[in-house]
């Protein structure tokens, strides 16, 4: 055990002198902070870019079925419609495939900024 202790006490002391210098926290003990080294300036952004990525894309995606029914009587993309009617299936079809379109781009735009993250 001696040996062990031994070994340890450059690391120790090392690590006490580096804590002299270091913000206290209410109850006096050294706030050491992330003293692992994993996370950097890059991590950082990775983390803001992760989250407005969410934001943007996922938002309107996943509450496009609540809206379907508006745009649909709406007319949006009715062009695939007999001219002069609003709604028909074939537009339902497109705004269904856009949803989908829209949960697929949002779930590959996820992927890079985890493995960047990761």
């Amino acid at each position: 055990m001696t040996k062990q202790v031994a070994t340890m006490r450059p690391l120790i002391e090392k690590d006490a002198e580096h804590l002299k210098g270091a913000g206290r926290l209410i109850d006096g003990t050294a706030f050491a902070g992330d003293s692992s080294g994993a996370y950097n300036t890059s991590t950082h952004f990775c983390l803001v870019l992760s989250a407005l990525i969410g934001i943007l894309v996922s938002g309107p995606t996943t509450g496009m079925q609540f809206y379907m029914a508006t745009l649909q009587h709406s007319g949006a993309l009715n062009s695939v419609c007999q001219p002069g009617v609003q709604t028909c299936d074939e537009q339902l079809s497109v705004l269904q495939g856009l949803f989908m379109f829209s949960l697929v781009l949002m779930s590959s735009s996820g992927m890079p900024v985890g493995y960047l993250y990761d």
